[in-house]
């Protein structure tokens, strides 16, 4: 499942405005020696927990509801 998930977010990363931000945002954020892959291991965990979102709602993918349960979780982070 990794492996599949790995190239999943490869090809994401190449053609896909919202994942490619989050590559390079997650680059960035620790640099060095294998950085890339790194923030390639943290796509592939968005992915996942996407994955997993859509099957225990049972709807399909919507980039506006990922926003919104990013900016739920940035205000509970705020609070505390």
């Amino acid at each position: 499942l990794r492996h599949w998930l790995y190239h999943f977010a490869l090809r994401l990363v190449a053609h896909e405005p919202h994942f490619k931000k989050l590559f390079k945002r997650r680059k960035k954020k620790s640099p060095g020696k294998g950085s890339g892959q790194r923030a390639l291991v943290a796509v592939s965990d968005k992915i996942l927990r996407i994955v997993y979102r859509m099957l225990r709602d049972k709807q399909t993918y919507a980039p506006g509801t990922d926003r919104r349960v990013a900016a739920y979780y940035k205000e509970q982070q705020k609070a505390a």
